[in-house]
């Protein structure tokens, strides 16, 4: 018997591409799971007009800019009372607003896997409505307070150091499903040809081939660690990816003019990158390791940004799928010491290998359709 259609909205922000990479992961499963539902992918700050462009590029500004201040500010407030505090200053500033986003998205079931949904949703969905409402922590191993409500039905979360830091603010551990990461199906279900990929590009099977990304907003220090590999003299073919960073990829394009170097603006995915690369050389967000773990990828961890991605360059380096390098010249040691050693680069990919875990998308979809039976 099929149960009664019911209206799911799946919510997400484009301040970092891994949220939405695990909003599109559960939505995905979820539709596939239960097609008769009407599920939507939401990108909650697109929706809330007034918030969208303020908080995105205050986001960019400070990752790439104002890091101490950014560090300083995610310390202050990593706490239950400074959530508290955070969450009930929101709901005075914002509660018409949000008021507004749940009469125009009006739903049955809400999923947010962005931190500040997390935060401000849950409490007025829950005394405005009789929706249900889940909270799905895409930092795996030490996310900021802010990730936590009280009020959600549900919180997911993708590894025991995370399910403490839910108990730790309060959360009842009746409220707490650990899962893992969800990954798109796109990695999982690729079977690209790598000799037809790597000629499309122009690439060679002969070399290593290294993949540079600093997620969808390209943060971080890619163009300090792009030239130096690049004239280090390493028998490597390099695809660079900028993401939606348009001042990155033209100053990089200036500079290189080399048939062994590619370099790309935004892509939605990087499954076929991936698939053609022995190595990826990532800031350490979520969604980019668990994804790099698909494909067995040694990840080559830069400039990490404190607090949040901690904890993924323990938890890689602790189980000896990668390596975090305090500066560009270790990233041009390290990747040199991989190509030149074979054995070195396939441990660290069959360690990598190790930590995927395909079907954690799946499972938190049927943790989230439960709540609707």
């Amino acid at each position: 018997m099929i149960d009664k259609k019911k209206k799911i909205f799946v919510i997400y922000a484009k301040s970092g591409g891994g949220h939405q990479s695990v909003a599109d992961a559960i939505g995905q499963s979820i539709s596939k799971m239960a097609p008769y539902h009407d599920v939507e992918i939401l990108d909650g700050f697109q929706d809330l007009a007034i918030l969208s462009s303020k908080w995105t590029n205050t986001y960019k500004y400070s990752i790439n800019h104002a890091r101490r201040l950014y560090n300083s500010v995610y310390d202050l407030t990593d706490g239950f009372l400074q959530n508290k505090t955070i969450e009930g200053v929101f709901g005075l500033l914002l509660g018409f607003v949000i008021n507004k986003f749940i009469d125009r998205n009006n739903a049955d079931l809400y999923i947010s896997c962005h931190p500040f949904f997390n935060m401000i949703l849950p409490r007025p969905v829950q005394k405005k409505t009789h929706a249900r409402f889940v909270s799905v922590i895409t930092d795996p191993i030490t996310p900021h307070a802010h990730n936590f409500s009280q009020y959600v039905d549900l919180c997911v979360v993708s590894s025991n150091a995370a399910r403490d830091i839910a108990i730790k603010q309060k959360l009842n551990p009746k409220q707490i499903r650990v899962i893992g990461h969800p990954v798109q199906r796109e990695y999982i279900e690729t079977k690209s040809d790598r000799k037809y990929i790597l000629k499309s590009l122009g690439l060679t099977e002969d070399k290593i081939t290294v993949l540079i990304t600093g997620g969808a907003d390209g943060l971080g220090k890619v163009y300090d660690t792009v030239i130096p590999l690049c004239n280090s003299g390493l028998p490597i073919q390099m695809i660079v990816v900028c993401g939606r960073n348009e001042k990155l990829y033209s100053e990089i394009n200036k500079k290189l003019n080399k048939s062994s170097v590619l370099v790309f603006e935004y892509l939605n995915g990087l499954a076929d990158m991936m698939s053609v690369s022995d190595i990826v050389v990532a800031k350490p967000g979520a969604s980019t390791i668990h994804e790099s773990f698909v494909y067995g990828l040694p990840v080559i961890m830069y400039d990490a940004i404190i607090g949040q991605e901690s904890g993924n360059v323990k938890y890689i380096e602790n189980n000896g799928a990668g390596k975090y390098c305090l500066n560009v010249n270790q990233v041009v040691q390290t990747v040199g010491a991989l190509v030149k050693n074979p054995m070195l680069k396939e441990n660290m990919s069959t360690a990598s290998k190790r930590l995927s875990d395909k079907n954690a998308a799946f499972r938190v979809a049927n943790e989230c359709l439960s709540l609707l039976n």
